[in-house]
């Protein structure tokens, strides 16, 4: 499969889960946003692996907790302020009932924690490997702009959420607002940038 084909097929799964969630499933804004925080999450720990793959190849083992603490510490930042954000957004949002439905919540006789977390591990796992090792990428790429997409990212994420709280406190859009904005912002942003 060539790599534009590969592209057009990941954003159209990129769309159609979250999409599919909120038009059949009743899954709600907070629902499709625990679905990005995962993906988010997943993300994350593959870009160590791939660092890894990296110093590996180069026969440098080198662990940097430096990286490791600024992901931790701009993850949790982004993380504090959606749920800063949520109760302005939702007045009804309470993050152990909403979290909780999230991870009870059954489909087809299945719970979605259950399911959803593998689903997403396996997709990062099969990008990892098609997009990184197959075609050799780890040997053209440095460690350091490894780190680079990743903190753009993660820098993103910071900054769209911060946006979020901020508008958040002026004026509320109607939830089809957020959910289509999140939907076709991560969408675009994988498509046009991290892929």
């Amino acid at each position: 499969m060539k790599p534009a084909q590969l592209k057009i097929i990941q954003a159209v799964g990129d769309l159609a889960i979250p999409l599919l969630g909120y038009f059949f499933w009743n899954w709600d804004f907070y629902f499709i946003l625990l679905f990005y925080i995962l993906d988010l999450l997943v993300s994350s720990a593959f870009t160590f692996i791939k660092v890894h793959q990296v110093n590996k190849h180069r026969n440098t083992i080198h662990f940097s907790w430096k990286w490791l603490l600024l992901t931790i510490l701009m993850v949790s930042v982004s993380f504090y302020l959606i749920f800063q954000a949520m109760p302005m957004i939702d007045p009804e949002f309470d993050f152990l009932r909403d979290t909780w439905n999230f991870l009870a919540y059954e489909e087809m006789g299945i719970a979605q924690g259950i399911l959803l977390l593998p689903l997403l591990i396996y997709g990062g796992y099969m990008q990892y490997k098609m997009q990184f090792l197959m075609n050799g990428k780890f040997r053209a790429v440095s460690q350091e702009e490894v780190w680079k997409q990743h903190f753009t990212t993660l820098l993103l994420v910071l900054a769209i959420t911060g946006i979020m709280l901020a508008v958040s406190t002026q004026v509320v859009f109607p939830h089809i607002v957020y959910i289509l904005g999140l939907i076709f912002g991560a969408t675009a942003y994988r498509f046009l940038v991290t892929r």
